[in-house]
């Protein structure tokens, strides 16, 4: 399921030219940034479920909208770099049910 969305973003970053000069580090960071925007919404007063769209293009904006970004960016990765996402994520999934209480740490 992952790993056929993760293509259709790879497909479209393809079609938008995001993939001529792919380079990890400049995606990590993008990807970091997606966080530091949706933590902005909720700095400016936006509530957690709040989606809304800006007048002039209608894009979609707020915290759900920074949130589906950092997925997108992290499968847009996951597909650059031929990790197979589901498998992965299966496995951690597992593994982290085996986990102690909030894994031996305070939070």
């Amino acid at each position: 399921m992952l790993n056929q969305l993760a293509r259709a973003i790879d497909q479209n970053c393809q079609q938008k030219g995001f993939n001529d000069k792919f380079e990890i580090n400049t995606a990590l960071l993008l990807t970091h940034s997606e966080i530091s925007e949706a933590m902005e919404e909720l700095r400016s007063g936006k509530k957690v479920d709040e989606l809304y769209f800006r007048e002039s293009d209608n894009k979609p904006e707020g915290f759900p909208a920074e949130i589906a970004d950092t997925i997108i960016r992290l499968l847009h990765i996951a597909a650059r770099c031929r990790i197979d996402i589901d498998e992965v994520v299966s496995i951690k999934m597992k593994y982290n049910a085996g986990r102690e209480f909030k894994h031996g740490k305070n939070f």
